[in-house]
């Protein structure tokens, strides 16, 4: 039997003037005139380049291609559920203060490490290094909080 093409569902080979795919059961269209029966599958790169022209966030193409089960889980054509949620950055501060507080310990293991050094190595003069030591955490700790705060205004821009 000669090959004539795929199928544009399940991608399984097609033979010569079929009509419907054995093995999925999708009607064949022919594509021009001198009767070939479907294209050959696409490559990877020309489906990321479909992908990519496509400007639709992938919240409406679930609700377009699958049934709605619930508010966040769709049926899709491929016989899979999926599960769509998205979250607004700028409304829930879920991200902002997990990643503010894995800063923040990460400065403080910095800053106690500091200290400890200090307390060994500079008996005399400690309590005032101590207290030098404190006041640039405090300054690391707002800083690090203003260019947080930035970074996640263009995260949400971008998104």
């Amino acid at each position: 039997m000669i090959m004539a093409g795929f199928c544009s569902k399940c991608g399984a080979a097609l033979g010569e003037g079929v009509r419907f795919c054995a093995k999925c059961g999708q009607p064949v269209k022919a594509d021009n005139s001198d009767g070939a029966v479907f294209k050959t599958p696409r490559s990877a790169a020309d489906k990321r380049k479909t992908i990519r022209k496509k400007s639709k966030p992938k919240a409406e193409k679930m609700m377009q291609q699958g049934k709605q089960i619930t508010d966040n889980i769709y049926l899709c054509e491929d016989g899979k559920y999926r599960w769509v949620y998205e979250m607004p950055v700028l409304r829930n501060p879920t991200i902002f203060i997990l990643v503010w507080k894995i800063l923040f310990f990460i400065l403080l293991g910095i800053f106690v490490f500091i200290t400890i050094v200090d307390a060994v190595s500079w008996s005399n003069f400690f309590i005032g290094r101590a207290v030098g030591n404190l006041m640039l955490f405090v300054y690391f700790i707002i800083g690090m909080t203003v260019i947080l705060g930035i970074s996640m205004l263009v995260y949400a821009a971008i998104m």
